[in-house]
């Protein structure tokens, strides 16, 4: 009895010791994730993530939502890939990092970090929204103080920098400009073309976003068909969606494209292939939370997003400057703003430089429908150029219809809004 019962408790010995190895072997390979070891290539790691996620997960990343309308736990519960701070929200001269980081911490530590995969949060600002710089030292000095706040608050993503048509081919300027048609069919073609076009003619490896609502004005009136929208969108190419605010919509409504066989899974997975490249090749894995040594920092001179007006905003010449160091010392040079006819006729002037134009401005904030010349600049030209001989000099942002004034001024100047 003895004989037979001691093979028996080494059987159930050797069992037990098997099944704790088989167990701690589960829990080892559990533990480790080849996306969390920053020793391997980033494709590596990319593909090893992916596998992992489930569409819910995937669908996630793609959707980037407005700060304002987010809590932790919505980070959480839908997996979110992006955070953008909104437009009414930038760093003034009194800004303070300290103001912006629990806030952010929050969503990264408690929202992002605490999801199943632990997929980082990448947060981004329009930083340099509406800048268009000529100077190259110019760009630099801006460029660097820019960098500086926006990493100071922690930030890792700004809207920069953006292609400009002149850097592209002929060919994509068209297909931009046709951006305005109504025609959903015509468009999805155009993003089509043009998503090709920056992902492999160009080499692209980031993602491309849709900016703000975007894709809201594929259709006419805008979001009446909002599925065939996103069908339209990421069929096309786009891989992250800007949402300000209905971020359930678009989740919802790709997830069920999905499911009946509309959008591919290998589209979904392109698209979350390049968005978590941008991630890892960030090293977010490994530094999700911003680092706020140089909190102090913020409040460098920098311009709104929309510029501003008035006098010594910015270095440079104005035109009143380079007028009075450039004519003879013997010429007399006489300012006056929005003269009227009584002005010019009771100084008896030679000549004339009328400077008339818009005010500083960014996208919308600049839609102007007739493309005319605000007023009271019409009547300025009218008040000078049919007394005096006038070079009329116009400061714009886009072209405006100024064949009417042609008859009665000497020569026109398109001077542009300045470069900041």
């Amino acid at each position: 009895m003895a004989r037979t019962l001691i093979p028996l408790l080494i059987i159930l010995f050797l069992c037990c010791c098997y099944a704790s190895v088989v167990e701690a072997s589960k829990k080892a390979s559990r533990k480790y994730m080849k996306y969390k070891d920053a020793t391997l290539p980033v494709e590596v790691r990319i593909q090893d993530l992916l596998k992992r996620m489930t569409l819910a997960e995937k669908i996630g990343q793609m959707a980037q939502v407005e700060r304002e309308n987010m809590t932790a736990h919505i980070v959480k519960k839908y997996k979110i890939g992006k955070l953008l701070m909104p437009l009414n929200t930038y760093l003034h001269v009194h800004a303070s990092a300290a103001l912006i980081d629990p806030h952010k911490s929050l969503w990264r530590r408690e929202g992002a970090l605490r999801t199943r995969l632990g997929i980082p949060l990448i947060y981004g600002i329009d930083a340099v929204h509406g800048h268009n710089y000529a100077d190259p030292e110019l760009v630099k000095r801006i460029g660097a103080a820019t960098t500086l706040e926006v990493r100071a608050t922690g930030m890792r993503y700004a809207f920069a920098p953006c292609i400009a048509l002149d850097s592209l081919a002929k060919g994509v300027a068209t297909i931009m400009a046709s951006y305005s048609s109504v025609n959903g069919v015509k468009m999805h073609a155009n993003y089509n073309l043009l998503t090709r076009y920056l992902k492999h003619k160009l080499g692209f490896k980031a993602f491309i976003i849709f900016d703000y609502p975007g894709i809201d004005k594929i259709t006419y009136p805008e979001h009446k068909n909002y599925t065939y929208s996103l069908q339209a969108s990421i069929l096309a190419g786009i891989d992250m969606v800007m949402i300000p605010y209905n971020y359930t919509e678009f989740i919802n409504g790709v997830t069920n494209l999905v499911k009946k066989g509309v959008i591919p899974m290998s589209r979904i997975d392109d698209a979350v292939t390049r968005i978590l490249r941008v991630k890892f090749t960030m090293g977010l894995f490994e530094n999700p939370l911003g680092n706020y040594k140089l909190a102090h920092k913020v409040g460098c001179k920098t311009i709104e997003w929309q510029g501003l007006g008035g006098n010594n905003l910015t270095s440079g010449t104005t035109i009143l400057k380079a007028i009075e160091s450039t004519v003879d010392k013997t010429t007399q040079v006489v300012y006056k703003e929005k003269p009227d006819e009584n002005f010019v006729k009771k100084n008896n002037f030679s000549h004339a430089m009328v400077v008339v134009g818009e005010v500083p401005y960014a996208e919308t904030r600049g839609d102007n429908q007739n493309l005319t010349l605000p007023a009271p600049r019409p009547e300025t030209i009218k008040n000078i150029c049919g007394l005096v001989k006038c070079v009329v000099i116009v400061v714009s942002g886009h072209p405006l219809v100024i064949e009417r004034y042609l008859e009665s001024i000497a020569a026109l100047v398109a001077a542009w809004l300045p470069r900041k």
